[in-house]
């Protein structure tokens, strides 16, 4: 069923967000997946032949990538500069260790499997949670085959692999907490007394819709220029994801010039945030639904989840025993530490009420903006240099 019409195209995100949505508030063992059950909803929709046109789903994956990221720059702008002047450089030196472990990962399941680039690409995007680093990857596989075959390969790799990749950070956390033998309320004391920390907020009282779309413009065009790297075959590409999130950041932090507004009021944020982030996610799904139940019957999808295990578990959990045992960082900063490296709201979400606090959304905050780039450009050098 090919859906050409817009009216059909809007009808079929409703249904596999409205579903999405219902999947994600399902709990296993007191946690659910939140916003990443549209992922399974627009899967099912996809495996059983609704379709969206290329040129109009492609449109529409970029432009909710675009609002999600950039209503994430814009809230966590003032956290993310201020964080510098306390523990940012520590928290951010971890995170980034976190993501280049999970590459070099990929690179040895590459050497060893021998398992084609676009497939090596989506288990690393999936095991890491990270969307913006898929759509990275699958426009230069694209880009490379002149056809979407290895780019939807991508993607379902991706969502084979995701749900393990919000399930092993939670299983790290509570880990992690056994080992140690964490008392929650004594690290919420032992936080409380080294630290004067609050949250950034964001009040204005009312939408500058003028504000939003030039920043969102801005930060389309700079995703658009190409960055030539030495030693690179091709220049680089910030694209719909790193350039609204670099413009959102220093807006976000800005917060007004003269009489325009950057920042937005946290309700309208957090709706245009879940907006994006659910189109995202039902284009996603919607384009890799075909192919995900073949993968997982042949065998080949089980392989998948098993890889992208290991590139989600080993370096959270890794930095996690050293972020406490010899940086000794409080239990509530690396929980969000954790969630933030991986860019995983869902994560983020479980952080703050296993610890009844909003401590861990501060390291959350501090580290989302860098991981989210490395994550980004990681997925590029991958395509680029090992196809």
């Amino acid at each position: 069923m090919n859906l050409n019409h817009i009216t059909e195209t809007i009808l079929l995100l409703s249904i596999a967000g409205a579903f999405g949505i219902i999947i994600g508030r399902i709990r296993i063992f007191n946690v659910s997946i939140g916003v990443g059950g549209v992922l399974f909803s627009s899967l099912i929709l996809g495996h059983f032949g609704f379709k969206i046109e290329r040129e109009m789903i492609e449109f529409l994956r970029d432009a909710g990538l675009a609002f999600f990221v950039y209503t994430i720059g814009i809230q966590i702008g003032p956290v993310f500069f201020e964080s510098f002047k306390k523990n940012g450089l520590k928290l951010n030196f971890l995170a980034m260790i976190v993501v280049t472990l999970a590459f070099i990962l990929a690179l040895i399941i590459k050497y060893f499997t021998r398992l084609d680039i676009a497939k090596i690409a989506g288990i690393m995007s999936g095991a890491v949670t990270n969307t913006p680093g898929l759509a990275a990857a699958q426009t230069l596989i694209a880009q490379a085959d002149g056809n979407l075959t290895r780019s939807d390969i991508c993607g379902v790799a991706y969502a084979v692999t995701y749900p393990f990749g919000i399930f092993g950070i939670i299983i790290a956390i509570i880990l992690l907490k056994k080992i140690f033998s964490i008392n929650l309320e004594e690290e919420r004391k032992l936080f409380s007394k080294h630290n004067n920390s609050t949250n950034v907020e964001l009040l204005n009282e009312k939408t500058d819709i003028f504000a939003l779309f030039v920043g969102i413009s801005a930060g389309i065009m700079l995703g658009a220029i190409p960055i030539k790297v030495p030693g690179f075959p091709i220049p680089i590409k910030l694209g719909s994801a790193g350039g609204p999130l670099l413009v959102a950041l220093v807006l976000g932090n800005t917060k007004k010039t003269g009489p325009i507004t950057w920042t937005l009021p946290l309700p309208a944020n957090l709706v245009l945030r879940e907006l994006g982030i659910i189109i995202f996610l039902a284009c996603v799904g919607l384009r890799s639904g075909a192919k995900f139940v073949e993968s997982i019957v042949n065998g080949e999808g089980i392989i998948w989840m098993l890889l992208g295990s290991v590139i989600t578990f080993i370096p959270i959990f890794l930095i996690g025993l050293i972020g406490i045992k010899f940086f000794k960082l409080n239990f509530f900063p690396i929980c969000g530490l954790l969630s933030g490296a991986m860019t995983d709201p869902p994560a983020m979400s479980f952080s703050e009420k296993f610890c009844n606090s909003e401590i861990p959304a501060l390291s959350f905050t501090t580290v989302y903006a860098l991981t989210m780039f490395l994550r980004i450009i990681y997925a590029q050098i991958l395509v680029i240099f090992f196809q």
